[in-house]
């Protein structure tokens, strides 16, 4: 059965209030960090260099992403294959909304959390390194760089002498399959985006069997039926430039 035509969308209908809105968001969260830097208000820095990093990360991506795709000038070295990198910047970016989304139930201690894991997983690159690389004098001043960045961490998170001495006692972070499993007010949200929009993203940014095949098909449509090339690619091609 034939598929109905995709329409096209003009993406300038949203993209100016959007960028107005990012704007404004970066330039109020970036004020309140400084208060509180100013103020030497410890927890809503460390809250708010945090969402600020979220924000930034974001804003970064969908910059990139709106540069590569532009269709308002004809520079011949931006191809319209380009597009199918997109899935593992969406796939990021989903990951991302997944942790604000769990975080906002209870944000202050699952911000705390997630800072706590990120502490964890440098302990644990650090010491893979130094047991490797321990004794070659060429990375002695790497990792002392290093030490000195986890002692800044530790102060900043307040991190106990026991957790120092053995970071395994700090839980991971959960990726998104897990938060929606946990009982949480923002559960029933997150299975959401996992059935319309993380599951079939996740499967075209590892390149799983399906992933590979609905990302594919437009890259090899030239050996096609010669009835279907022209459909095949640009329907793929606009699905997903318009997702």
């Amino acid at each position: 059965m034939a598929e109905p035509p995709l329409e096209e969308f003009d993406a300038r209908i949203v993209q100016t209030p959007l960028q107005g809105l990012l704007r404004n968001m970066d330039q109020e969260l970036a004020r309140r960090l400084r208060q509180s830097m100013a103020s030497r208000n410890r927890e809503p820095e460390r809250q708010g260099s945090l969402l600020l990093t979220m924000l930034r990360i974001t804003k970064n991506s969908y910059e990139a992403v709106s540069f590569l795709l532009s269709s308002t000038d004809e520079d011949p070295k931006r191809k319209k294959e380009f597009v199918l990198v997109l899935p593992p910047t969406n796939r990021q970016l989903l990951d991302l909304l997944f942790t604000l989304v769990f975080m906002t139930d209870d944000f202050e201690k699952r911000s705390m959390a997630y800072e706590l894991s990120s502490y964890r997983q440098a302990r644990e690159l650090f010491e893979k390194f130094h047991a490797r690389y321990g004794q070659d004098p060429k990375w002695q001043s790497h990792f002392q760089e290093l030490r000195e960045w986890l002692g800044t961490i530790e102060k900043y998170l307040g991190i106990t002498p026991e957790q120092k001495a053995n970071p395994a006692i700090i839980p991971y972070w959960y990726a998104p399959y897990r938060l929606m499993n946990t009982a949480t007010k923002s559960r029933p949200f997150m299975q959401f985006l996992e059935k319309w929009l993380y599951g079939e993203t996740s499967a075209q940014a590892h390149l799983n069997p399906s992933g590979l095949f609905s990302m594919g098909a437009f890259l090899i449509s030239e050996f096609g039926p010669e009835n279907e090339r022209a459909t095949v690619k640009v329907r793929n091609l606009e699905r997903f430039t318009f997702p």
